[in-house]
């Protein structure tokens, strides 16, 4: 499971250039036995991609490309209250393929939407260096496909659940994204808000949980942002935690911030990207 918040500012240079910035935040949820490599160039043919990796399926929860005058950028986060199903295809590959692709956010969510029922439920967000789009696969309960462009300059925030849902922690976090300073350089925008991300509180009124077919003591687990390991037994956590900010400007580095728990260790890394 995941939540993600993006923003994707407008502004002009001095020469009077319309350029935008995406800034995104994201926490990857996972079972503690599912093999994953953290960020980094990935090898080719895939050589343009930057982003962590699932080593069991292949994909990727998020990413970027940057690479001369092409900038793009992809995350998803699941749909956690589906039914099973078997033999869809991996999510992680509709990442990889926006991102080595040339088509535009409108044109590539409106391709997905007709294949978007091959795949198990997610929330999609796509960035091709100008415009922002969403795409859902699993609408109302049932495998129906949505898509939109998103507005500029609004903060955004997703989790397991419809792309409106009102998850008490996606709005909390997003009040708390809105109340921080999101101008200034890359790296330090990166550092100042992924602390958000790390926020433990835990919803205390059983009425305000999501019910997404789990027990509600599971509900309570999953009911903050960042989901500890503290308790006994338990093998399902917060794993990764990523902030990013990524410009349509080359002059602009896309700055990366990942912490990343060793499994070995049950430590955390932090790593700094400029690319």
């Amino acid at each position: 499971m995941c939540t993600a918040l993006f923003e994707l500012q407008e502004y002009q240079t001095d020469d009077g250039q319309r350029h935008v910035r995406l800034i995104v935040l994201h926490n990857r949820d996972e079972w503690l036995t599912r093999d994953t490599a953290p960020c980094a160039w990935w090898a080719p043919p895939d050589g343009t991609i930057f982003a962590p990796r699932d080593l069991i399926r292949g994909g990727t929860w998020m990413g970027i490309r940057k690479e001369n005058a092409i900038v793009r950028a992809a995350f998803l986060t699941n749909i956690r209250y589906m039914p099973p199903v078997h033999g869809k295809l991996s999510r992680g590959n509709v990442i990889k393929d926006f991102l080595e692709g040339t088509m535009s956010t409108a044109s590539y969510l409106k391709e997905l939407e007709a294949s978007g029922h091959l795949y198990p439920g997610f929330n999609l967000i796509v960035f091709d260096g100008a415009s922002l789009g969403h795409l859902c696969n699993f609408v109302h309960g049932e495998y129906v496909t949505e898509s939109s462009l998103l507005q500029p300059n609004v903060i955004y925030g997703m989790s397991n659940g419809p792309f409106s849902a009102p998850w008490p922690k996606v709005v909390q976090a997003k009040e708390a994204m809105a109340a921080c300073d999101r101008t200034g350089p890359a790296m330090e925008i990166c550092h100042r808000l992924l602390p958000i991300m790390a926020n433990t509180h835990r919803i205390q009124n059983e009425d305000e949980l999501p019910k997404t077919g789990h027990t509600i003591e599971m509900e309570f687990k999953l009911s903050s942002l960042f989901v500890e390991t503290k308790e006994p037994h338990v093998d399902y956590c917060t794993r990764t935690m990523i902030a990013m900010v990524l410009d349509s400007n080359p002059a602009e580095d896309c700055c990366i911030v990942e912490k990343d728990l060793a499994l070995a260790t049950h430590t955390w890394t932090t790593r700094s990207f400029a690319l």
